[in-house]
C-alpha cells in the first residue's frame, strides 16, 4: 500500500512538472540567436512582430584590456535584450527577439546592410519588423526600458489587440476543458440513503454512478442493521 502511494505521488509530481513546463513554454518567450542569413529571412517572414539586435563582436586587438571591456559590454547588452524578450505583453503577443552577430559571416553582414543596420564593435543596431518587413531601426546601447519603449512607440496598439485576442482564446479553451470535464461520467462511493424499518432508520454503504452535465443518477446502499437483512 505504501509503495502504491509513493508511485501515485511520483506520478502526480511528474504530471505537475510537465504542466508547469508547458505553461512556461506557452507564455515565456526568449531571445533567439541566428547564425545564418537564410534562417534569419525565414524567421522574420514567419513572425508578425520581431525585433533584431545586430552587433559585431571584436576581433583581435593589441589592447587586450579594451577588447575584454567591449566583450563585457556586449554580453551585458545581450542579457538586457533577453530580459526584455521575457516581458509579459511581448511574450504573450508572440513578439520575436533575435540577436545576430555579423562578425563571422558575410551573408549576415549583407542582411544587416539591406535592413539599414550599421552596427559597430561598441554600438549595436536594433531593427523592428512588422509582417516580415522592416519598420524602423535605432542604433546604440539601450536599456530594457528603452527597448520596450522603442517597441511600444510603433507596435503598442497592435500588440494590445493581439493580447486581447489570445486572452479570449485562452478563456474559450479553459471553458471547453471545464465543460468536457463535467460532462464526463464518473463513479463514486458513499453512504446510501437511510432505510426506515421497524428497527428505525439505518445508514448503509453504497456505490453510485453519476453522469451528464447536471445529471443525477442513482445511489443505493445496503442496510446497516444485521437484523434487517
Amino acid at each position: 500500500m505504501k509503495k502504491r502511494i509513493k508511485i501515485i505521488r511520483a506520478a502526480l509530481s511528474a504530471a505537475l512538472f510537465v504542466v508547469v513546463l508547458m505553461g512556461l513554454n506557452n507564455v515565456v518567450a526568449s531571445m533567439k540567436r541566428l547564425r545564418r542569413a537564410s534562417k534569419f529571412e525565414s524567421e522574420i517572414a514567419k513572425a508578425d512582430f520581431a525585433i533584431s539586435m545586430f552587433y559585431q563582436s571584436p576581433g583581435k586587438m593589441k589592447d587586450k584590456k579594451a577588447r575584454r571591456k567591449l566583450i563585457k559590454n556586449q554580453k551585458q547588452q545581450l542579457r538586457v535584450f533577453r530580459a526584455a524578450s521575457k516581458t509579459t505583453p511581448y511574450s504573450y503577443a508572440g513578439v520575436k527577439f533575435y540577436s545576430v552577430n555579423i562578425a563571422k559571416r558575410q551573408d549576415l553582414a549583407d542582411v544587416a546592410k539591406q535592413n539599414g543596420a550599421m552596427p559597430s564593435v561598441d554600438l549595436p543596431t536594433f531593427v523592428l519588423f512588422r509582417g516580415g518587413r522592416r519598420l524602423t531601426s535605432r542604433r546604440g546601447s539601450l536599456s530594457k526600458g528603452e527597448i520596450t519603449g522603442f517597441i511600444d512607440e510603433y507596435l503598442k496598439k497592435e500588440i494590445d489587440e493581439k493580447v486581447k485576442i489570445r486572452e479570449r482564446e485562452q478563456a474559450r479553451r479553459e471553458s471547453r476543458a471545464r465543460e468536457s470535464w463535467y460532462r464526463r461520467p464518473y463513479y463514486y462511493g458513499g453512504w446510501g440513503y437511510p432505510y426506515r424499518y421497524h428497527y428505525g432508520p439505518r445508514w448503509g454503504w453504497g456505490i453510485g454512478w453519476r453522469g451528464g452535465w447536471h445529471g443525477g443518477g442513482w445511489r443505493g446502499g445496503r442496510r446497516g442493521c444485521r437484523r434487517c437483512r
